[in-house]
């Protein structure tokens, strides 16, 4: 019963990421990305992978770490899942991604 207990601890994790208000969940995901960007390893970078956040599962904003990653010069690649339940909003990353 692994899957069980793996998705009560997912579904136990978006309840709290959730819970944090929106306006500190952001300053929380700049804080993040700050402190990311200062990584002395990204300046040989070739690319970086990041990921889109799920707005449903109240995942961290990444639009500071994409956006202070491309100011570097250092190109994204980012995984796309698409998914019939998902707005074209959601699809296409928001409109940050664009």
């Amino acid at each position: 019963m692994p899957h069980r207990h793996k998705a009560g601890i997912r579904a136990s994790s978006i309840r709290a990421r959730k819970s944090i208000p929106a306006p500190e969940a952001l300053a929380m995901s700049r804080a993040a990305a700050k402190l990311a960007l200062a990584v002395e390893e990204l300046a040989g970078a070739r690319a970086v992978h990041i990921y889109l956040p799920m707005q449903a599962a109240g995942e961290m904003d990444t639009s500071s770490l994409a956006g202070g990653l491309l100011a570097m010069g250092i190109p994204l690649m980012v995984p796309v899942i698409e998914d019939d339940d998902e707005d074209e909003d959601e699809k296409k990353g928001g409109d940050w991604f664009q």
